[in-house]
């Protein structure tokens, strides 16, 4: 979209608003523009309009797994945004479930959330358990994680 390229948001929002019917990439696209206008409610329900819909095919459709995942992040973000990360643990438990094939993603997700929410052990868990699964894509992200989260422990005492 050349209109966002452009720092042209309301433009870029326009026309992805006439857009009909509105196909799942362009409210993606309008979900990060409501995201990038700084209207975190409107974009995290386009966000989980998406995930809603996506969600019971992603396990077999490479396109609704993708879909997933963007608005998975799109959720992520603008619940750490918003203050609100609260709401990020229960579509992460949700996506671990309905997408196995993706665990190590959504174990290291949930260490990182649970890191950044003080719990130290469960976070330990996830990541390590994400490490375990795919180490070569979550190793190096887990460890760091670990050696930052025993560092700020130690810190504390």
């Amino acid at each position: 979209m050349l209109l966002v390229r452009l720092d042209r948001l309301d433009d870029a929002k326009a026309q992805l608003e006439a857009a009909t019917p509105r196909d799942t990439l362009t409210t993606l696209l309008l979900a990060t523009v409501e995201r990038d206008l700084g209207r975190l409610d409107l974009s995290t329900a386009l966000f989980a309009e998406v995930w809603d819909e996506s969600l019971p095919r992603a396990a077999g459709d490479a396109q609704a797994k993708a879909d997933c995942l963007t608005a998975l992040n799109g959720l992520l973000h603008n619940s750490r945004e918003s203050g609100r990360p609260e709401e990020a643990e229960p579509l992460l438990l949700q996506g671990l479930e309905a997408l196995p094939a993706e665990a190590a993603f959504f174990h290291l997700q949930l260490g990182k959330h649970d890191a950044e929410a003080g719990r130290a052990e469960s976070s330990a868990a996830h990541l390590k358990r994400a490490a375990e699964l795919d180490p070569a894509r979550y190793g190096a992200e887990a460890d760091a994680i670990l050696s930052q989260s025993r560092a700020r422990a130690v810190g504390c005492q």
